[in-house]
């Protein structure tokens, strides 16, 4: 019977082996046995959980290695052992970084002098800064996964598994973002569009009349039907609102006084 032990909670940051990429490291054990012996740490696991797991299910012997002080920090230890051997996607890594984050603020605030590069940083933006550099990413690509993990953590699941890109999932988290509809001008709004652009237009207009060449009469007449649309415009808006509708430039005068 194999010996039985417990995984340390380092072994657990490690993103898992896939279905299928644990079918076939479980087939290799099968076919030339544990090359390589599962690393303990405090009498647990803290590298070789899927060999531990395949030699259990497979009945085959346990070897062991146990980690020792000099042989550098365990966290650094696994970091480099899963990096050094698995294909971990960018996302994973992302995942993995996520995941170091509160191990290595808990070192950062026990270490004297603070390393080199996040002097000045707060603890919790340098442990993020660390934690790239240990799994050889960008710290931008591990605060994308920490929020998608925070929007969608079905997607960051995926992603933690190797089953999806971490960019792909950034595409669809993005998509799923309700879309808020365009507010509708006020009429305050639109009534200072439409000065702004009768005032150009008037402007225009006057620029015709020092212009040098001759003036059609079609591009007088596409002129004056644009005025006219517009005073139809003008003359319904004033009955909807019960205004007076002034005929002359007299008349116009004559209510704008009234009306201040």
């Amino acid at each position: 019977m194999t010996a039985t032990f417990a995984l340390h909670p380092l072994a657990e940051l490690v993103p898992p082996m896939t279905a299928d990429e644990y079918a076939e490291f479980k087939a290799d054990i099968k076919a030339h046995g544990l090359r390589e012996p599962i690393t303990l740490y405090d009498g647990k696991i803290l590298d070789g959980k899927h060999r531990y797991r395949a030699c259990r299910e497979l009945g085959i012997e346990i070897k062991t290695h146990t980690w020792r002080p000099g042989e550098g920090q365990p966290l650094d230890f696994i970091i480099s052992e899963n990096i050094r051997r698995r294909m971990l996607t960018t996302g994973q890594k992302a995942a993995l970084a996520l995941e170091l984050r509160p191990a290595i603020e808990r070192e950062l605030a026990e270490a004297k002098p603070v390393p080199h590069g996040v002097q000045g940083l707060p603890p919790s933006r340098s442990a993020s800064v660390l934690a790239a550099q240990k799994v050889g990413i960008s710290r931008s690509t591990v605060d994308e996964y920490a929020t998608l993990k925070q929007e969608a953590p079905d997607l960051a699941k995926q992603v933690r598994l190797g089953h999806i890109a971490i960019t792909s999932a950034t595409v669809e988290r993005l998509a799923r973002r309700p879309h808020p509809k365009p507010k509708s001008p006020t009429v305050a709004d639109l009534s200072e569009r439409a000065r702004t652009a009768a005032t150009a237009f008037a402007k225009s207009v006057a620029a015709l009349t020092s212009a040098r060449g001759d003036v059609t009469f079609m591009e007088l007449w596409a002129i004056w039907a644009a005025i006219f649309e517009v005073q139809g415009y003008l003359e319904r808006i004033a009955r909807q609102h019960r205004l007076p509708i002034p005929e002359t430039p007299g008349d116009l005068k004559r209510l704008k006084g009234k009306a201040q």
